[in-house]
C-alpha cells in the first residue's frame, strides 16, 4: 500500500513540474506572440516597413518578430527603427539584454573618425577621479556626458561647437533616448523594450533632426584636416612627380620608379591612417600572400600552418609568406627585395604583398612632404624589385 501511495505521489509530481513547464512555455509562446503584435502595429503606425525574417514556430505558423527592423525614409534620410538584442554568460548567468532604437543614416560619411557616445554616472565619476582622456569641446553640458573620439579632433571640435548642434546634445544627454554619433549614422537607444509608436516615433523624430543638425553644422566647418593636408602637403610632391592630385578623394596616383603606385588618406575606425600601395602591371603568378610576422604565428606553427622560409633570419622571423611553388615563391624574394621588405616593415603599422599589389600601412595621416616622397621612393622601389621592373618602364595598364 505504501509502495502505491509513494508511486502516485511521484506521478502526481511528475505531472505536476510537467503542467508547470508547459505553462511555462506556452506563456513564453503568447508573450512572444504579444510583442510581436505590438511590434508590428507600432511599424504600421510609423509608416515604415518590416524587414527581415519572421520566427517560425514549432506548432505556428510565422510571426514578427523583435529582431526584425523597421526600414524607411523620412526627410529625405534613411531610417531605421529596431531592437538592438545583446546575449551575455552562458548557463545559469546567460542573459539577454534588449535596447530599442532609431536610427538616421547620413547620405554620405562625415570623413572625421566621430564617434559620440552618452556615458553613464559610473563612468563619469571615474572620469572625475582619473582625469578626462576624450576628446573635449569645452562645453560643460556636452562634455561631462558624453565620450568622444575623432580621428580629426580640431574639426571634430569645431562640428560639435556649433551651437545648434551643441544643443541639440545637451537635450538628448537627459533622454531616456540617448544619442550616438558616428560618421555614417545618428542614433537614438535606450536600454529594454520599446513597443509602443509613440516613443519610438518621438526617438525617430529626434534622431532625424540632429542628423540634419550634424549635416548642416558638416558644411559649415567646411573641409576637414585631412584635405587640407592632401591639398597642402602632398601637391608639391605631385606636381613635382607629375602624379594625379584628388584632394576631395584624399589619394595621389601616378609612376615612381616604373611603377604604378597610389597614397590614400583613409579613414579606419577613429584614425586617419595613409596607406601607400603599388599596382603591379601584371601579376607575380605564385599566389604570394606575405604579411607582417604576427603575435599569434607561432601558435599557428604548432597546427600545422607552416609558411616558406628564405633562410634570411632577418626576414623570416618577421614576415609569414605563402604561395606556390615553394621555389618560385623564394626566387622572386631575392636579397635586394628582402632588404627592402624589412627597411619598409620598419616604419609601416601593416605591410603586405599579394600577387598583383604591395601595400604599407602608416598609423597616422602623415604631414611632412618629405616623408611622403621618401615612402614613395621606397615603397616603388620595394615593388620595381618584386615585380621585376626596370625605372622608366612603360605605363600601367589595367
Amino acid at each position: 500500500m505504501e509502495v502505491v501511495v509513494v508511486l502516485c505521489l511521484s506521478l502526481g509530481m511528475s505531472l505536476g513540474m510537467g503542467g508547470l513547464v508547459v505553462g511555462l512555455v506556452w506563456f513564453s509562446l503568447r508573450q512572444q506572440r504579444e510583442q510581436g503584435r505590438r511590434w508590428a502595429e507600432a511599424c504600421q503606425q510609423l509608416g515604415l516597413t518590416l524587414t527581415g525574417s519572421p520566427t517560425r514556430g514549432l506548432f505556428s505558423g510565422p510571426r514578427v518578430s523583435l529582431r526584425q527592423t523597421m526600414d524607411g525614409e523620412r526627410a529625405g534620410l534613411p531610417v531605421q527603427v529596431g531592437m538592438r538584442i545583446v546575449t551575455s554568460g552562458s548557463g545559469k548567468n546567460r542573459q539577454t539584454h534588449y535596447y530599442s532604437y532609431a536610427k538616421a543614416f547620413f547620405p554620405r560619411s562625415l570623413e572625421l573618425g566621430l564617434s559620440v557616445t552618452p556615458t553613464n554616472v559610473v563612468a563619469r565619476a571615474f572620469a572625475a577621479l582619473v582625469g578626462s582622456r576624450d576628446l573635449e569641446v569645452g562645453d560643460a553640458r556636452i562634455d561631462p556626458h558624453y565620450k568622444i573620439a575623432a580621428a580629426e579632433p580640431e574639426a571634430a571640435q569645431a562640428l560639435l561647437r556649433v551651437p545648434y548642434l551643441a544643443d541639440a546634445l545637451a537635450v538628448g544627454a537627459s533622454g531616456a533616448f540617448e544619442p550616438y554619433v558616428s560618421d555614417t549614422e545618428l542614433r537614438y537607444e535606450m536600454r529594454g523594450k520599446c513597443l509602443d509608436a509613440g516613443p519610438l516615433g518621438a526617438a525617430l523624430d529626434q534622431a532625424i533632426d540632429l542628423a540634419r543638425r550634424i549635416l548642416a553644422a558638416r558644411e559649415e566647418i567646411g573641409p576637414t584636416g585631412a584635405e587640407d593636408v592632401v591639398d597642402r602637403a602632398w601637391r608639391p610632391i605631385a606636381e613635382a612627380r607629375g602624379l594625379a592630385l584628388d584632394v576631395d578623394q584624399t589619394r595621389m596616383s601616378g609612376r615612381v620608379e616604373g611603377v604604378h603606385v597610389e597614397v590614400d588618406a583613409q579613414l579606419r575606425g577613429t584614425r586617419r591612417v595613409t596607406v601607400f600601395t603599388v599596382r603591379f602591371d601584371r601579376a607575380l603568378g605564385v599566389g604570394l600572400k606575405l604579411t607582417r610576422e604576427g603575435a599569434l604565428h607561432g601558435i599557428g606553427k604548432l597546427f600545422g600552418m607552416v609558411d616558406i622560409e628564405t633562410g634570411d633570419p632577418a626576414f623570416d622571423d618577421r614576415f609569414v609568406v605563402k604561395g606556390q611553388p615553394a621555389d618560385a615563391v623564394r626566387a622572386l624574394l631575392t636579397p635586394e627585395v628582402r632588404s627592402q621588405l624589412v627597411s619598409l616593415q620598419q616604419h609601416a603599422e601593416l605591410l603586405e604583398v599579394e600577387d598583383d599589389r604591395l601595400t604599407a600601412v602608416v598609423g597616422w595621416l602623415i604631414r611632412d612632404p618629405a616623408w611622403i616622397d621618401s615612402g614613395l621612393v621606397t615603397l616603388a622601389r620595394a615593388g620595381a624589385a618584386l615585380a621585376g621592373v626596370a625605372a622608366g618602364a612603360g605605363p600601367y595598364r589595367r
